[in-house]
């Protein structure tokens, strides 16, 4: 991780030439910030191996997760996506979370489902979303109807 963040990793983080300080650091993801130059970066833990969470750990965690911890999974779990139980937590999110959770994963929904089930799985979160969580659920259903199995 130091050869793609510097080598302050995890106190701080080097992007763009831009050091970033550790503002806080929770469950899934570690939030880095320069107030100076308007910057941030969110750092998932899953990279660098110092969170886990399987599927039946999700299952029993996720009615307990607070709003914030959900949203971090979500932006963060996509380094799990390589494990064999990726597809179901996806799935799991799908049906046990919130219009914001489904905007959040909408784009590993569309990569990592089978093209079918990802249609319909976008379609019905379309359908239920408020509108600010449309766009990324719709651009989602778009990317994965363009492409063909």
């Amino acid at each position: 991780m130091h050869a793609f963040y510097g080598s302050e990793y995890p106190q701080a983080v080097i992007l763009d030439g831009i050091r970033m300080p550790l503002k806080s650091e929770r469950r899934f993801a570690r939030f880095y910030e320069n107030d100076a130059e308007k910057r941030w970066a969110l750092v998932s833990r899953f990279s660098d191996g110092s969170a886990a969470m399987t599927l039946s750990e999700m299952r029993s965690d996720w009615p307990n997760l607070s709003t914030r911890d959900r949203t971090d999974f979500c932006l963060a779990c996509s380094f799990l996506s390589k494990r064999a139980d990726f597809p179901d937590m996806i799935r799991f999110i799908m049906s046990e979370g919130s219009s914001k959770e489904h905007s959040l994963i909408a784009q590993l929904v569309a990569s990592r489902l089978p093209r079918e089930e990802a249609i319909d799985c976008l379609s019905a979160a379309l359908r239920d979303s408020d509108p600010d969580c449309a766009l990324n659920i719709n651009h989602a259903l778009i990317t994965v109807s363009k492409n063909e199995s």
